[in-house]
């Protein structure tokens, strides 16, 4: 098979014009179908399909908040999971599915692993699976 140079040039550019950047859009997930956004601070969906990322508990967003106080710290995080999944250089390691269907996966910015930063950053508390406290985000 013989391959021009411009041939070459031209499919490289057009490789490069289609590769995601950083992360293409994240947006906060409004109603509607979901197909690429973030739900809260540990939920996201990514082309129609829903993840949460393993290591962390966010504060619940919305309706799901038990208090005033989790919900104004659920904004936050949802921002700030935004604002890291939109960096450069982002992996995901898919890690199975929980009770809920969603794809539990591992992602890592070059900063590092996400969970870490959110729970550095009091927006998460580490979590395992299992038993946690519904009303951790409302104590004084």
């Amino acid at each position: 098979m013989i391959i021009r140079t411009g041939t070459i040039a031209a499919l490289a550019a057009l490789i490069a014009s289609s590769a995601p950047a950083a992360q293409d859009q994240w947006p906060i997930c409004a109603s509607g179908k979901r197909t690429t956004c973030i739900v809260d601070g540990d939920t996201f969906w990514r082309e129609g399909i829903k993840y949460r990322i393993l290591g962390y508990d966010a504060p619940e967003s919305g309706d799901g908040a038990r208090c005033a106080s989790e919900r104004a710290l659920a904004d936050r995080a949802t921002r700030q999971l935004q604002s890291l999944m939109t960096g450069p250089g982002i992996q995901y390691e898919a890690q199975g599915k929980d009770r809920y269907g969603r794809v539990l996966t591992r992602v890592v910015t070059q900063q590092g692993d996400i969970a870490e930063q959110m729970i550095e950053l009091g927006l998460g508390h580490a979590y395992q699976g299992g038993y946690r406290d519904r009303n951790q985000w409302c104590q004084s």
